[in-house]
């Protein structure tokens, strides 16, 4: 969304305006190179945020965290639950484990997520 935004708004906006004609007019500049200047400007200090989030989510992948993971027992536990009660029996659980109970066996939850009929 924002290259998009700087293409279509941004650069034709500058392009127009009358300072990037005077700066275009000097021998020193082209405008081919300074709207490679703009483009790395704008860019470049987005990359530390983006690199941040990279790391963030590789690491995230190697240690599996609980929240995003499951253990495979808990799993289990789930596929046993939804083949051995029925959708209206409630199940007494933690609030972090209650949601995913919820959604994966079907059953009504005493903490986590609520689920409609």
């Amino acid at each position: 969304m924002a290259t998009i935004g700087v293409y279509r708004y941004l650069l034709p906006g500058m392009e127009s305006s009358r300072l990037w004609a005077r700066i275009t007019n000097l021998q020193r500049y082209e405008s081919r190179s300074l709207r490679r200047f703009v483009l790395v400007a704008v860019f470049l200090p987005t990359l530390p945020s983006n690199l941040y989030i990279l790391a963030t989510l590789g690491v995230t992948a190697i240690h599996h965290p609980y929240p995003f993971y499951h253990e495979q027992a808990e799993v289990k536990a789930v596929h046993w639950l939804a083949a051995h009660t029925s959708g209206d029996d409630t199940v007494f659980i933690t609030y972090w484990t209650g949601g995913h109970i919820a959604v994966g066996a079907g059953n009504r939850v005493f903490l986590g997520h609520w689920r409609r009929r």
